[in-house]
């Protein structure tokens, strides 16, 4: 992990709460199955998203304001930027 990314921090989402933030990326620690995945600019991935399952080990990319899963484990990485 880089050394930027330390000091933003992060959460470890296991459970199906629903979840509120910014996030510019989030990795999948074991197979997820999200049901709401909702990317900024206002961009909701729903529908058929809860078909799909992430296997461990994938990092997604983005801008993501909220998510929320069906099963799985995730780390996703605070956007907020911290003072050095």
């Amino acid at each position: 992990m880089a050394r930027d990314e330390a000091r933003r921090g992060g959460d470890i989402v296991a459970d199906t709460t629903a979840m509120t933030g910014n996030w510019y990326r989030i990795d999948i620690l074991e197979a997820t199955v999200f049901t709401a995945l909702t990317a900024s600019p206002a961009l909701a991935v729903t529908g058929g998203i809860g078909n799909a399952t992430f296997p461990a080990g994938l990092t997604i990319h983005g801008g993501f304001t909220a998510f929320e899963l069906a099963s799985g484990a995730v780390l996703a990485y605070d956007a907020t930027a911290t003072s050095a």
